[in-house]
């Protein structure tokens, strides 16, 4: 193995700090729009239910193995597969605990932005695997 490459058991930690800074990035990101304050707590209270619900079903539906960075290709379908349950149980849980109505446009921004930022930085992350891939190796 590439001395560059973490290895494989080292790779859900990081997936796991990438994610939830994704969540933590998309509530600051609404503080803002919201023009509401902007606090790390805010943005944690919005963000928690998400990266729990995230974190559970994505563990068990493969989001962190390994493989799920093996490629840009898989990346993507190793966040959106999961993703669309969490997301929806994120929302509710979210709604519940800040006990505020969940709204329509409030559930497709919260899905579709919350996936992008997934997206973007799983398939960045996967890139940057491959590159530091010897040349000729499997992964």
């Amino acid at each position: 193995m590439n001395a560059l490459l973490p290895k494989p058991r080292a790779l859900a930690p990081l997936l796991v700090a990438g994610d939830v800074l994704c969540f933590v990035v998309f509530a600051l990101l609404g503080q803002i729009s919201h023009r509401e304050p902007v606090t790390l707590w805010g943005s944690l209270r919005n963000a928690l239910p998400l990266a729990v619900a995230w974190l559970a079903i994505g563990g068990v539906l493969g989001a962190f193995r390994p493989s799920a960075v093996r490629g840009p290709a898989r990346a993507w379908w190793r966040v959106l597969g999961p993703w669309v349950p969490a997301g929806l149980v994120g929302l509710a849980a979210r709604s519940l605990w800040l006990e505020r109505p969940l709204l329509s446009t409030a559930l497709a921004i919260f899905l579709v932005g919350n996936a992008a930022l997934l997206v973007l930085w799983r398939t960045a992350f996967s890139i940057g695997l491959a590159t530091r891939q010897p040349s000729g190796a499997k992964g």
